[in-house]
């Protein structure tokens, strides 16, 4: 309940309060909170100035700075609190607390090395190393201070308590193994795959059983195995080409990249199983809802990316630990939320520091690591393309600077299988890496859309920029490229084949994306000249067929459809308000088409895509996903204007209506015009589904 302050006024709640935006004073909780879901986070403190601000960490040695306040986001989110260090007692004396804290994290900043990684052709010191003389300079690193004993260098208190905590976790490693195996159609991964999380998941155990889980005082232990895997964090990762699968793995294990990873994986992989699994109702587990799950999976990630930002190192298992992090902070909070985007712009910054997108071969380097690097760059630039479509920005990662190499065409069991079966494996494919025999979406996805995100790239480039010069030349010049890709798809994905039992999905679903693509170019050209959107309004009736036609062949097949929502969002959404303006223009009083009359649509086909578009997206956008609550305004908006559209009662023409008098209210808290050729765009452009959390988390 609100309070009144010094000076009369009542008290914000402490999201409006933290974000400065107007609070309505309401209990339980506020209107703008309830509207972008957070009513479980308002709530309104007496006195909000008077309690003590958090410590926070030093900076950073890489340019990561934001993710040193992920501790902090995690917990505005209403984490679970069973890893702050205000929950742990004192530390035993064998950890003892700086006298200086400040002189400390000045010496351990002066003391780590920090190389600068990749470095280009116009590096400074690109010339030392070219030519026939190759001058021997070593890249520059920072100078040890004075100050080098172990007590000023190693990880502070708060951070060996935090560690602590992430490790007593590891007590329900039965939980993690069960929703490993789960039985549920989980899609397989490209970079962290089922053969890294079970041989994490035996070593995690034995670490706990041998470690903590037989000490008297488990705390304790805990505290000294965390600052043991601090040492191990700190040291490099030395790779040979000889190197097995399974060495590699071992080495990394006790690392806190490792332990970052494999709960990011056990999140994503939760996202998959019903919240009514036998598997969140085992007794004496931490957590036993999936949102919950999904917050603690979140959190222990983030203390593990701040502990590896404190450290100053860079290497391959923190690029997957970063990769995973932004995958799952997507799916959790959608794709509009800042934090995602956030995690990618320190995914970009990881890649080129480490020169994935510029591979050179290295001696020292095992065939396995080479083939992970190529899937992380592909994986890292397909996210990058649909992040920056999504939110209409510049994307971050541009192929104009990168060597975008397709992995080869084989599965993650034959990359990580010992040299005998991978030899035999690679002796099947082409000389470019490809697999004559067939097409299998496990196999040669990878290939697939990193061609695809290229395309969409040179779209991007196109919609983003507000050049309107030979724009019609250019969009043409984009559709007859995107029709050449698509005639030059294998025949067993092509639309008038039958397709193949063993695809992982419809095929319908890799068209619908070319037709997504054309989408967005008709969308740039009506937005740049105002011509007559037919061809736009005839590609979103294409998309609706195309996602109704992926929606009944997997009903017919009893797949779980766990990728539906999100292409029922991303892309069936803009489609459908292309039509519902159209439709609005249609039932208009004096109003017509914007088709010609040879080409228009019927007013009942469109209300019957409509209709099934709403109910297909009520149902497989699942409560809990990051995107629900956006999609769930969505289509009560849809569902209004259907409503209107079909009302026996005249509609008012849009002249008639006084400049004064109020609109239509479809989503019950803002104003809408019923019709207009863009008007209805323009507001779901507009719409507040819930993008005050970038203001929150930003």
């Amino acid at each position: 309940m609100a309070t009144p302050r010094r000076n009369g006024q009542l008290s914000s709640c402490e999201p409006c309060r933290i974000s400065k935006l107007r609070c309505d004073h309401t209990s339980p909780a506020c209107g703008r909170c309830v509207r972008g879901g957070r009513s479980h986070l308002c709530v309104y403190h007496p006195a909000p100035m008077s309690r003590p601000k958090p410590s926070k960490p030093p900076a950073a040695q890489k340019p990561r700075k934001r993710l040193s306040d992920s501790v902090a986001l995690s917990n505005a989110r209403g984490h679970s609190a069973l890893l702050t260090p205000s929950s742990l007692p004192a530390l035993s004396s064998t950890v003892e607390p700086r006298k200086d804290q400040h002189f400390a994290d000045w010496c351990r900043r002066e003391t780590i090395s920090s190389t600068p990684g990749f470095l280009g052709l116009t590096s400074h010191t690109a010339i030392f190393r070219e030519g026939r003389y190759n001058l021997p300079i070593e890249e520059p690193r920072r100078s040890e201070g004075p100050w080098t004993s172990s007590d000023l260098t190693g990880p502070d208190r708060s951070q060996i308590e935090q560690g602590a905590h992430v490790l007593l976790l590891l007590e329900h490693i039965s939980l993690y193994r069960n929703i490993l195996e789960s039985p549920y159609n989980i899609p397989k991964a490209t970079v962290i795959g089922s053969p890294v999380l079970r041989r994490l998941c035996e070593s995690f155990e034995e670490l706990y059983q041998g470690s903590i889980n037989t000490a008297e005082d488990r705390l304790s232990a805990a505290l000294k195995l965390s600052e043991r895997i601090f040492e191990n964090t700190s040291t490099p990762i030395v790779t040979n080409a000889s190197m097995t699968f399974t060495e590699y793995i071992s080495r990394i294990a006790h690392r806190w990249e490792a332990i970052g990873m494999f709960f990011c994986r056990m999140g994503m992989i939760c996202r998959f199983i019903p919240s009514d699994d036998a598997v969140f109702q085992q007794e004496g587990i931490p957590i036993r809802d999936k949102k919950g799950y999904y917050a603690l999976t979140i959190k222990v990630s983030s203390i593990c990316l701040q502990i590896c930002d404190r450290l100053g190192l860079i290497n391959d298992p923190l690029c997957w630990l970063t990769l995973q992090s932004t995958m799952l902070l997507s799916h959790t909070y959608g794709m509009g939320d800042h934090c995602a985007w956030q995690s990618l712009g320190d995914l970009t910054t990881i890649l080129f520091a480490l020169g994935y997108h510029q591979l050179e071969s290295d001696e020292n380097v095992p065939f396995f690591l080479t083939e992970l690097r190529k899937r992380v760059m592909v994986s890292a630039y397909c996210i990058d393309k649909e992040l920056a479509t999504f939110l209409g920005r510049p994307p971050r990662i541009c192929q104009r600077y990168c060597d975008l190499i397709p992995p080869f065409d084989l599965t993650y069991d034959e990359i990580v299988a010992d040299s005998e079966e991978r030899d035999a494996a690679l002796a099947k494919l082409s000389e470019d890496g490809r697999n004559p025999e067939g097409f299998l979406i496990s196999r040669a996805w990878p290939r697939l859309f990193l061609m695809l995100n290229m395309h969409k790239e040179n779209i991007l480039e196109l919609s983003l920029n507000r050049r309107t010069d030979n724009i019609v030349e250019r969009v043409e010049k984009l559709i007859g490229e995107s029709l050449k890709i698509r005639a030059e798809l294998p025949p067993c994905l092509l639309l008038d084949e039958p397709s193949q039992s063993n695809l992982e999905f419809p095929i319908e679903c890799i068209h619908l994306e070319f037709i997504y693509l054309d989408f967005l170019l008709y969308r740039t050209l009506f937005k740049r000249t105002g011509n007559e959107p037919v061809a736009l309004i005839h590609t979103s009736l294409e998309i609706i067929n195309m996602l109704h036609i992926i929606i009944a062949k997997l009903a017919r097949s009893r797949k779980m459809a766990h990728w539906l929502g999100t292409d029922l969002y991303n892309i069936g959404m803009p489609a459908a308000a292309v039509l519902t303006i159209e439709l609005l223009r249609c039932s208009q009083p004096r109003s017509q088409s914007m088709l010609p009359s040879s080409t228009q649509l019927s007013r009942s086909e469109i209300i019957h895509k409509l209709s099934l578009f709403v109910l297909n997206l009520e149902t497989f956008i699942w409560p809990g996903e990051g995107d629900y609550e956006m999609a769930k305004q969505a289509a009560t908006a849809l569902r209004n204007v259907l409503d209107r559209v079909l009302c026996p009662e005249p509609v008012q023409p849009l002249s008639s209506v006084s400049p004064d008098s109020s609109t239509p209210d479809l989503l019950g808290g803002g104003d809408m015009p019923l019709v207009d050729e863009t008007d209805f765009m323009v507001w779901l452009e507009n719409a507040d589904w819930g993008q005050e959390s970038w203001l929150n988390y930003s």
